[in-house]
């Protein structure tokens, strides 16, 4: 049972294909300013698996610098344990890292969620990071979601999702001999001189989510300099205001208005985003749509889990 005892820590893990950041504070106030904080590479169990997340735990326990026999309480959502085979997986490493704490697993888009909503009633969260997902909670409880199915399959929307559009828009290009500003722009920052390379770069050195997710700056860079980068952008916002459409076509009732909650790592890009995310989501009169901003992040959203579970 999680006790409000100030003396108990708390251990809150967000990770995703990017990053990991992690905080330790008191378990029993979700308020209470953070002992401790840290941020290191990626944690996507589908990327780092077991022993890649053994190693990104050891180093965040090193930058936070403190001894893991007083954790008390580890709340940790990671991208990537969707399914329960992987999710008791990462839940067996955290035990045996932590033997003394409850664990609780969850993915990273169940804490943004609770982070994003806290206890108000709830809406659409569209997380738009190097993957993408959208998540909305139901009267009972229970979530439904709709994309997170990784780089190769899905994640529209995504960093992945844009960088890998803009591999596919080089090699268009050198095809038609009309490589543009963007395409000379990737092809420089991968130290190619032809866009064919990408080929041998992708299959044959396996160009991970990360490596993709890292080009989606260069387009964001080129917007109302190069057409083609316009057409990406504005595929992205659509992209992601589809997948709330997704999750309705699975509801039964259909709120009257639903507030849509859009945060990660691409939304630093809002403002060019924006136009055809909101033109996607009017574009059916299914429902009233109202984008506002989270009432706090993932850790917020662990801290939360944490105060509310009686056990794990």
């Amino acid at each position: 049972m999680i006790t409000p005892d100030k003396t108990k820590l708390l251990l809150v893990l967000d990770g995703g294909g990017t990053r990991t950041r992690a905080i330790v504070a008191p378990a029993a106030d979700p308020h209470a300013l953070p002992c401790g904080t840290a941020e290191v590479g990626p944690s996507n169990f589908n990327q780092v698996d077991v022993e890649g997340l053994k190693a990104v735990i050891h180093e965040i326990i090193g930058q936070l610098a403190v001894p893991s026999h007083q954790i008390h309480t580890v709340i940790a959502g990671l991208a990537g344990v969707g399914r329960e085979e992987e999710r008791q997986q990462a839940e067996d490493v955290l035990c045996e890292i932590f033997p003394d704490a409850r664990v609780l697993v969850k993915t990273d888009a169940e804490l943004a969620y609770e982070g994003a909503f806290s206890s108000q009633s709830g809406g659409i969260l569209i997380i738009a990071g190097t993957g993408s997902i959208a998540w909305t909670r139901l009267a009972d409880g229970r979530f439904l979601r709709a994309g997170g199915w990784g780089a190769l399959l899905g994640d529209d929307g995504s960093g992945a999702w844009l960088g890998r559009e803009a591999l596919r828009l080089c090699l268009r290009q050198e095809e038609t001999k009309s490589i543009g500003l963007l395409a000379k722009a990737i092809l420089k920052s991968l130290n190619l001189t032809e866009a064919n390379r990408i080929l041998n770069l992708v299959y044959q050195q396996k160009y991970n989510a990360k490596q993709w997710a890292s080009l989606a700056p260069l387009v964001f860079e080129f917007a109302g300099k190069d057409r083609e980068a316009d057409k990406l952008i504005q595929k992205t916002g659509t992209a992601l205001a589809e997948l709330a459409h997704r999750l309705l076509a699975q509801m039964n009732t259909i709120p009257e208005q639903t507030p849509v909650v859009v945060c990660g790592g691409l939304t630093t890009q809002w403002p060019l985003l924006e136009p055809s995310f909101r033109a996607e989501l009017e574009r059916e009169n299914r429902a009233k749509f109202e984008i506002i901003k989270p009432l706090g992040d993932a850790l917020f959203g662990g801290r939360l889990i944490a105060q509310r579970h009686s056990s794990l």
